[in-house]
């Protein structure tokens, strides 16, 4: 068939109308003024919101070969409340829509640039947030309410996203409850999306602390991760101070869940708490250095169950299982924790150590040692960190470290609630022997306070001892039973703040630099040998004893041996590492074969135990002796002399005696 000159007519008609749409396209933006756009952008903005949008600089509108408007100098004011600085304010928006996809039905942004926005976000006291829009005229009787939040997201039927970018941005946050102000500066991001059911990529960075933080973030299905089931997600946030890896689910819609892998790492906890609060740590210790967490988490809102948890402290190794809810005052944690060894050193205060003591120093009790130091520590226990969370969990370790004491294994609870710590003690290898109870913890308020019940039993207290305090001059089995509370702001005022009560009892030991037994036999020679390889053996010595601000006092002390029954009181200065204690020695069959030595005539010999717990010194109390033998002179001097009867000692020796005696 021949073509008819000229064409169909239905062509031309296409033809036709094509022409004039593009005339048309051409034309608009000459037949519509652009102050007629910013007056309605004005007043359409002012209807939905109540808040004043001002556009100070010019405004362009374009259809070719987009639909856009491009203007400057833009901004939106605040919630009365929030004072005269505007919520937002942009150097420039430029926002343009592809027009043929428009008119079929789908949006398509050719570009949405923000330049430098600066955004102010806020909330007053009451907690209403300025981004909480009001309408300016409700309805004649009707309450002005905050719309509430919207319980899903509604989309279009299709969007795509062109260059879509942030550019510059500054982004300011206030609490109106606590008056602190976050602020992010330098915010760039940029967003690509094809179309809804194509794979979502933002890429961002921005400035928060004086730091560099970079954003990336890639979902395969946007509406499953908008409004559906949920998308394959995977982000990364950066800095020098922290790495977050996320791989896994997640969805938005009903408060947003997820199912993944997480990796946290930081090479310093402190940097990263300090750059995160804008306040440095002020934790006790040199620890709290690299931090790494690996886990599978589920998340359900405000709900976290992580799975399957590898966590690294310092030199801490440690796994378990834990549940996080954000909901709240706090956020709480609950699990259970398995920890290689524990070593709690790098976090405690460090210790002031004592200046070496003068030999013959002895100081009376309750004094300070002369030219020593307590060495506990002053300095500040921050117990804020203690109100951060609220914690129950069911925690073992194969060891624990505190400072010089080891332990075996531990398994123990921990209950956190507002600043109290109970920590229940259920299992603790103790230096051959086990330990259990229960110390609170009480930091809710601005000082530490501490209570202890504690039962202990086989513990073997020399080396315990010189692991806590270099005493070294006790040896035996142990059992003890104490009941103690104490507080303060630091080490040494907890010290000094103990009171309480118990009791101690030791097995087949030792007192080592003294040998009582050869000093109640023969006191004019035996306390030259104190000290060095001596010692006095026993087969039992226990006692009770009261703690008042500090101070140790026993009345009650009794040892037992084959061949000595000692008795004892005195006080012990916990504060000043001091001791102040009074024996008096009775034999039980001894005879002088046995020591080699000649028996004192039925006169026992009290020792004075003195001086700081590193350098004691032994002296016998011959003051004592003499006080209870003036009644009998006679009987005084035969002792001394040997001679057991029929001694008389003179009128005027008898006055002298006293005198010599300081009396």
């Amino acid at each position: 068939m021949a073509r008819r000159k000229g064409g169909s007519p239905v062509f031309k008609i296409i033809g036709g109308v094509v022409v004039l749409l593009i005339v048309a396209v051409l034309a608009a933006p000459l037949l519509i003024p652009t102050n007629a756009i910013r007056d309605r952008v004005i007043t359409a903005v002012k209807d939905s919101t109540g808040r004043d949008l001002a556009i100070n600089g010019a405004v362009v509108a374009s259809l070719v070969p987009s639909l856009g408007v491009a203007a400057q100098d833009v901004t939106l004011s605040n919630a009365p409340w929030a004072g005269a600085q505007p919520m937002l304010r942009l150097g420039r928006l430029d926002v343009k829509l592809k027009l043929l996809p428009l008119l079929g039905g789908r949006i398509e942004v050719d570009s949405f640039v923000l330049d430098s926005p600066d955004i102010t976000l806020q909330t007053n006291k009451q907690g209403h947030g300025n981004w909480e829009f009001t309408p300016p005229h409700p309805a004649a009787n009707q309450p002005v309410e905050v719309a509430a939040k919207p319980a899903g997201i509604t989309l279009p039927g299709d969007i795509a996203l062109g260059d879509m970018r942030i550019v510059k941005g500054k982004l300011a946050y206030t609490d109106g409850v606590s008056g602190k102000t976050q602020s992010v500066d330098d915010l760039n991001l940029k967003v690509s999306l094809a179309n809804l059911e194509s794979p979502l990529a933002v890429d961002g960075s921005a400035r928060w602390h004086d730091r560099d933080v970079a954003v990336t973030l890639t979902a395969a299905k946007p509406r499953d991760l908008l409004i559906g089931p949920g998308s394959p997600v995977n982000l990364h946030v950066s800095s020098d101070v922290v790495t977050l890896t996320y791989a896994g689910s997640a969805a938005l819609a009903n408060n947003g869940t997820g199912d993944g892998d997480i990796d946290v790492a930081t090479p310093s906890v402190r940097s990263l708490v300090g750059w995160a609060t804008g306040a440095p740590l002020t934790m006790p210790g040199n620890g709290l250095g690299p931090l790494s967490i690996k886990s599978h988490a589920a998340v359900a809102g405000h709900r976290v169950n992580l799975t399957n948890v590898q966590f690294g402290l310092d030199a801490i190794k440690a796994n378990g299982d834990m549940e996080v809810d954000s909901d709240g005052l706090r956020p709480t944690l609950k699990g259970r924790v398995a920890i290689d060894a524990l070593d709690l050193t790098p976090y405690l205060p460090p210790e002031q150590p004592a200046a070496p003591a003068k030999p013959g120093d002895s100081p009376a009790a309750g004094a300070p040692a002369s030219g020593t130091s307590s060495g506990w520590s002053t300095a500040p226990i921050d117990v804020s960190g203690m109100r951060a969370a609220d914690v129950d969990l069911a925690m073992s370790a194969g060891s624990i470290t505190l400072r010089k004491i080891k332990t075996g294994k531990g398994v123990l609870g921990l209950v956190l609630t507002n600043g109290r710590l109970i920590a229940t003690l259920d299992e603790l290898a103790l230096y051959q022997g086990q330990a259990k109870g229960k110390i609170v913890v009480d930091g809710s308020g601005p000082e530490l306070g501490l209570e202890t019940n504690l039962t202990v039993s086989g513990l073997q207290a020399e080396p315990l001892l010189v692991a806590a305090n270099g005493f070294d001059r006790l040896s035996g089995t142990t059992t003890t039973e104490s009941s103690l509370t104490s507080h303060g702001h630091n080490e040494r005022e907890l010290i000094g703040g103990l009171n309480g009560t118990g009791t101690l009892a030791f097995a087949n030991g030792a007192i080592k630099g003294v040998d009582l037994v050869a000093m109640t036999h023969n006191v004019s020679s035996a306390f030259s040998a104190a000290g060095g390889a001596a010692k006095t053996d026993f087969g039992e010595m226990k006692g009770s004893y009261v703690i008042t601000d500090g101070i140790l006092h026993n009345d009650d002390l009794s040892l037992q041996s084959p061949t000595l029954q000692l008795t004892g009181k005195g006080t012990v200065d916990l504060p000043q590492k001091t001791l102040t204690y009074r024996v008096e020695p009775k034999f039980a069959g001894a005879n002088e074969s046995q020591f080699g030595v000649k028996e004192l005539a039925g006169v026992t010999v009290p020792v004075l135990i003195q001086g700081p717990w590193n350098n004691l010194t032994y002296r016998p109390d011959l003051e004592g002796v003499l006080k209870q033998q003036l009644s009998d002179p006679g009987k005084l001097l035969g002792t001394v002399t040997g001679k057991k009867s029929g001694v008389k000692i003179p009128p005027d020796v008898q006055k002298l005696l006293p005198n010599l005696l300081g009396h």
